[in-house]
């Protein structure tokens, strides 16, 4: 089985969309899956194929998830308040935990997960997830935003070498700084390693809100 896979195909011009769905029904039946990922609208409905929605997690989900995921030490407190935090959004839900993770309110400790429940009530979070990777980036030093500016310019995966050209990128430290923050992507493009900014959001801000 091979899978094709689409990102962001809600922004793609009307035309580039048509393509992509003379493609996905041409495939019909084979041994190749087309995925495209998209956000929701009625344009992308016309184009006619199956639709799985990203729903957000209900509260008893999320409690089961995060009693499967974390057990953690003597909190049934926890998954109510992650709930309250992120509404059950998959993405915020994820990266809500990361920032307990970095700052240190969640952390492992004698073979069992541990939070800092009376530190709670402090802490800042957003339920916008383009906030939080707005925040993610106005922590970055400049030398890791001119890269990020860069690539969101160039609006295409970036083999190390032209990256080493253009934005002076000598070793692949920044940009596996930048893909561990999940910023940027690896890809591969004619079996050749390459890097892409992580998603339009990143790109998005970084032509909007970084000055």
């Amino acid at each position: 089985m091979l899978a094709i896979l689409i990102d962001d195909l809600d922004e793609l011009q009307e035309f580039d969309r048509a393509v992509v769905r003379f493609l996905g029904f041409s495939l019909m039946g084979s041994k190749i899956a087309l995925i495209a990922t998209s956000d929701h609208s009625s344009e992308i409905e016309k184009i006619g194929f199956n639709n799985l929605h990203l729903r957000a997690f209900t509260e008893y989900e999320l409690k089961q998830l995060i009693k499967n995921t974390f057990k953690i030490v003597d909190d049934d407190k926890f998954p109510n308040w992650l709930y309250a935090a992120s509404g059950g959004n998959p993405l915020l839900v994820d990266e809500t935990i990361k920032l307990l993770y970095q700052k240190n309110l969640l952390y492992y400790r004698h073979s069992k997960w541990r939070l800092r429940t009376g530190e709670l009530t402090n802490f800042s979070y957003s339920k916008k997830i383009e906030d939080i990777i707005l925040h993610k980036i106005e922590e970055l030093q400049v030398p890791h935003i001119k890269v990020l500016e860069i690539m969101s310019l160039y609006n295409n995966p970036m083999e190390p070498a032209i990256l080493t050209e253009i934005a002076g990128v000598r070793s692949l430290d920044k940009l596996e700084f930048l893909r561990r923050k999940e910023l940027v992507r690896v890809v591969r493009v004619r079996g050749r390693l390459a890097y892409a900014v992580a998603s339009t959001i990143v790109s998005d801000i970084i032509n909007k809100d970084i000055p």
